[in-house]
């Protein structure tokens, strides 16, 4: 016998003689590309290319200012435009048109049609009658 020592596994056989293992090779995951690169680059191309919106009133996106009048931009800024005309106007609605309000209980607040206000009123029942 040799006078150097034996290395031995876990299992009191030579080390030299267990076999080593090859690292499993890593696989990659997929999820979130998609499978046809091609088509997700031309559909990128889809989403950024210019558009027409017709603005009513002047926006300002990131101190750039856009409107009033035709305005020819990317797709992602024509729909944040299209979103904050549709809010404007909205706003401009609320703000402009008769309103009527009717408060009722624990200060309940019930908006109703203006037009219709009077019968709204009637039928609603008396929250306190107050006697002299």
């Amino acid at each position: 016998m040799s006078d150097t020592p034996q290395i031995l596994d876990w299992a009191g056989r030579p080390a030299s003689a267990v076999k080593k293992k090859k690292p499993p090779k890593k696989k990659f995951s997929q999820k979130g590309k998609p499978k046809n690169v091609k088509a997700a680059s031309l559909q990128a191309l889809e989403a950024n290319r210019p558009q027409e919106v017709i603005l009513t009133v002047v926006h300002s996106i990131n101190g750039h200012r856009y409107g009033p009048g035709r305005v020819r931009v990317a797709g992602p800024i024509a729909a944040v435009l299209w979103e904050q005309e549709r809010n404007s106007q909205q706003v401009e609605a609320d703000f402009h048109d008769k309103r009527a309000f009717i408060i009722g209980a624990h200060k309940r607040v019930t908006q109703v049609p203006y037009d219709s206000f009077d019968y709204a009123y009637g039928a609603a029942m008396p929250v306190a009658l107050n006697a002299f």
